[in-house]
């Protein structure tokens, strides 16, 4: 029998300055929903979080209008979260080694997050889905996800 779609349901969109305080804009905005993703995540979606709008604002658009987009949806087994930015996207750059300062973001997204992606469009998405620990298929496969 196939997987039924999980219903995503919107915790969080909020639109900021794509400015040096953005990441912590970010982490503060992720504390109003901490209680509906979970303590046992929300320590690393704070971490990829910082992460992905700290690349918004170091690699996307510098005009002073430039804003960064957070998104967070969830439900019993996922939590799902979208940092989208007006930058015309980017080519994925190789893995960091020891000595390298930057770099490490997106490697953390591709450690920790167990799906994610990039969407171009009229801007650049970054997006990433954490299952919660008991919503593992026994296969280890993720179901279909709708969002509403």
């Amino acid at each position: 029998m196939p997987d039924e779609p999980i219903r995503l349901n919107r915790l969080i969109s909020r639109s900021f300055p794509a400015d040096r305080i953005a990441p912590a804009t970010a982490r503060r905005a992720l504390e109003d929903v901490r209680a509906e993703i979970g303590d046992d995540l929300s320590e690393d979606i704070r971490l990829l979080v910082s992460e992905i709008v700290t690349n918004s604002v170091l690699h996307g658009p510098s005009a002073p209008a430039a804003a960064v987009e957070l998104r967070v949806w969830a439900s019993d087994d996922v939590v799902r979260v979208a940092v989208t930015d007006q930058g015309a996207g980017f080519e994925p750059q190789e893995r960091p080694t020891g000595g390298d300062r930057s770099g490490w973001g997106l490697m953390m997204v591709d450690r920790l997050a167990d799906r994610w992606g990039v969407e171009l469009g009229s801007g650049t998405e970054v997006w990433f889905e954490m299952r919660r620990t008991d919503a593992r298929s026994p296969d280890g496969r993720p179901g279909a996800v709708c969002l509403n």
